[in-house]
This record gives structure tokens, C-alpha cells and sequence, in this order.
């Protein structure tokens, strides 16, 4: 009994975001009686997918040092682009990979414009994004492409064995990421750049190229995002993505990690997106106005920032940096 004790406080002191969202649900339940039903917490979950996917992305790359501004237009880009090859009778599973393919090579433009001229992500991401919803918008103007092929649109509205797709993919995700992260040489190439990008680059590893394909990783998963919304939607269209950077990066911030610390854990971005979620929940079922909802989301965000950054001045000095 006392080692599982030990093992729970070890557990919630290195994840202090997982004792916020304990708590978050608990004081929300007594304002909102049925917040805590099944039925609410699976939707919880479902939507959290949208978010999930692409912080993974951003984690990587706020552990570099960068921010990626292009999600929300790569992810508008990810729905006309597919739900276009759809209507000229492209199957599905082609559609959905020449797609994913064409979103890697915006995100390997960013990375190469990026590393070829020693300029920060955030600008070239800030400009391509514009260029990307343009054209988004060339595709589809500003109708909707409807979508009638009944295996894209069970990504997002399907189910295996009583689990949304939706939700195996963002398992499926953040298992893969915690693999890369922790057992390649990759991850520690990351956390590496992360914590000195001098000393990494003096110790033989190609900084440019890392950069480069955690840019690309970023893409494709806004790629992603973006076909799992459009299949909830049962269309394409360019309105995708709409200000998804400021939860995604909320949700990387609230899970712990540091920029350019190369330190950081996929796990706790994931309760990071939950986090989002439950607090957007939580405003609908109480039905706020947009202005209140704004001041109440962005209070409980950086308290659980604060909350979680306190542990670097508390944590002993560790040699392996936490990367998973």
C-alpha cells in the first residue's frame, strides 16, 4: 500500500497538469450536475482529437525553439484539397494520402525557407500561412465541397468496437510519438537541439535537416486534423482551421513544455488538450456569452501554465532531459 502511495505522488508531481484536470472536473461537476456523464465525457474525449493530433506536432516543435503558425491553414488546405480529389472519383484511401503527401510539402517548404535563410518558424509559418488559406480558397472559392464516400467520412464519425475512430487515431498518434521520442535517435536529436542548439550542432548532428522534419511532422499533422474534421462535416472547405493555433499552443504551454528547453512530455500536451476541451464543455453546458467565455478560458489556461512551469524551479537537476 505504501509504494503504491509512493508511486501516485511520484506520478502526480511529475505531472502536476494531470492534479489541475482532476480538480478542473471535480469543481466543474458540482456547477454543472450531468458534466460528468458518459455521454459528455466520450464527446469530451472526440473532440479533444482535433486538438490532440496537432499539439503532438507542435510539441516537437516548441521543443526546437519555433512555433508553427500554419497549422490552421494547412488543415483548411488537408479538407478542400481531399474532399476535391474525392469529387473527380479519386477513392478514398488515395485521396486521403496524396493529400497527407501535399501538406508534408508545405510543411517542407516552411522548414526549408526556414533553415536555408536562419530565419524563426514563426515568421515564415506567420506569412505561408496567408499564402495557404489564398489558396485553399482558389480551390473551393467560398462553397463547400460535399462529400459523399461513406469510408472517408467513417474517420471521423465511425467507430471499432465502441471506440471512435477518431480517438484510435489520437492513441495511435501519441503512442507512435512517445516510441520516436524516447527510444530514436531522432527524439534525442530533438531534445537535444532543444536544450543547446550550438552544442548539438558541434556534436555532429544536422540541426537544419531535424528542424526541417519536425516542420514537416507538423504539417502532417494538421493534416490530419483537417481530415477528421472535414469527415465529421461530411465536406471540404477553407473555413477549417479557423484559429486552431491558440489552443493547440495552449494545450503544448499547459502540458509543460518549455521553448527551446528540449524539454518537454507528449503525454502531458495530450492532458493539455484536454484540459481545452473540458473548460470549452463546461462554458457551452453553462451556456456563457462569447466575451465572458474568453476571460473564463483564458484565466483556468494560465493558472495551469503557472501551475505546471513551477516545477522547473522545484525539480532536481537530471542529466536526461523528459522528452515522453
Amino acid at each position: 500500500m505504501q509504494k503504491t502511495k509512493e508511486r501516485v505522488a511520484v506520478v502526480l508531481r511529475s505531472h502536476p497538469i494531470l492534479v489541475f484536470l482532476i480538480g478542473m472536473i471535480l469543481v466543474f461537476s458540482l456547477f454543472s450536475p450531468g458534466f460528468l456523464s458518459l455521454s459528455t465525457l466520450v464527446l469530451i474525449v472526440k473532440r479533444t482529437s482535433i486538438v490532440g493530433v496537432i499539439a503532438a506536432g507542435m510539441t516537437l516543435v516548441i521543443l526546437i525553439g519555433e512555433i508553427d503558425l500554419s497549422i490552421g491553414a494547412i488543415g483548411a488546405f488537408s479538407s478542400v484539397t481531399c474532399a476535391q480529389l474525392m469529387a473527380h472519383n479519386l477513392p478514398w484511401p488515395l485521396a486521403t494520402l496524396l493529400t497527407l503527401l501535399l501538406c508534408c510539402c508545405w510543411g517542407a517548404l516552411n522548414g526549408w525557407i526556414t533553415t536555408r535563410f536562419s530565419l524563426p518558424a514563426f515568421l515564415i509559418t506567420m506569412v505561408m500561412s496567408g499564402i495557404i488559406r489564398t489558396v485553399s480558397s482558389l480551390i473551393t472559392g467560398t462553397m463547400a465541397i460535399p462529400i459523399a464516400q461513406s469510408g472517408f467520412l467513417r474517420i471521423g464519425t465511425g467507430s471499432l468496437l465502441f471506440i471512435p475512430n477518431s480517438v484510435l487515431i489520437l492513441v495511435f498518434v501519441y503512442a507512435l510519438g512517445v516510441f520516436v521520442m524516447s527510444r530514436t535517435p531522432f527524439g534525442r536529436c530533438v531534445a537535444a537541439i532543444g536544450g543547446n542548439t550550438r552544442a548539438a550542432a558541434l556534436s555532429g548532428i544536422r540541426v537544419d535537416r531535424i528542424k526541417l522534419t519536425v516542420l514537416i511532422l507538423s504539417s502532417c499533422m494538421a493534416s490530419i486534423s483537417g481530415l477528421i474534421m472535414t469527415s465529421k462535416l461530411c465536406a471540404g472547405t477553407s473555413q477549417i482551421g479557423t484559429f486552431w493555433e491558440i489552443p493547440v499552443i495552449a494545450s503544448v504551454l499547459i502540458g509543460g513544455t518549455q521553448f527551446g528547453e528540449g524539454e518537454g512530455r507528449l503525454i502531458s500536451t495530450l492532458l493539455g488538450s484536454l484540459c481545452i476541451e473540458i473548460i470549452s464543455s463546461f462554458q457551452t453546458s453553462l451556456g456563457m456569452p462569447s466575451f465572458t467565455q474568453e476571460l473564463f478560458r483564458g484565466v483556468l489556461i494560465l493558472i495551469a501554465i503557472i501551475l505546471n512551469s513551477r516545477k522547473r524551479f522545484f525539480r532536481k537537476s537530471s542529466a536526461v532531459p523528459e522528452i515522453f
